[in-house]
């Protein structure tokens, strides 16, 4: 069964190397990406995805308040939070955004890691293979 994906960030480099990232493994499917939280708001909506990857620091809404978002609108929806910055201050506002996640950005391993284990229903904070 394959999971899908969709990519929150900024940086249209980033979004395209992830989504190509994620695209090689055969279990996982980019099914969208935005590049602002403003932008994934209309573009999920009534989109069924498994999992939101969202960047924590992006300009206008940041990551953190679209996830609480998205968690509001879908309670049900997994969102994985990654940053540039690693540190237990961003893990804790991740968890207090409702996130299932968070990873440094960097970490492959870690973001394929995460994502198999929050789409199968557990959590993954730190990035305890890097």
């Amino acid at each position: 069964m394959t999971s899908t994906v969709f990519i929150v960030d900024d940086s249209e480099p980033l979004r395209e190397l992830v989504g190509e990232y994620l695209d090689l493994e055969p279990d996982l499917s980019v099914c969208g990406v935005a590049a602002s939280g403003e932008e994934a708001l209309v573009s999920l909506d009534g989109q069924s995805c498994d999992l939101v990857l969202i960047d924590v620091s992006m300009p206008g809404m940041d990551g953190l308040t679209l996830a609480g978002r998205l968690r509001a609108r879908a309670p049900g929806l997994r969102c994985l939070m990654y940053s540039a910055h690693a540190g237990e201050d961003h893990e804790r506002q991740a968890r207090e955004a409702g996130a299932a996640g968070f990873v440094t950005k960097g970490n492959p391993q870690a973001l394929l890691t995460a994502i198999r284990q929050i789409v199968s229903g557990g959590e993954f904070f730190g990035d305890s293979l890097g």
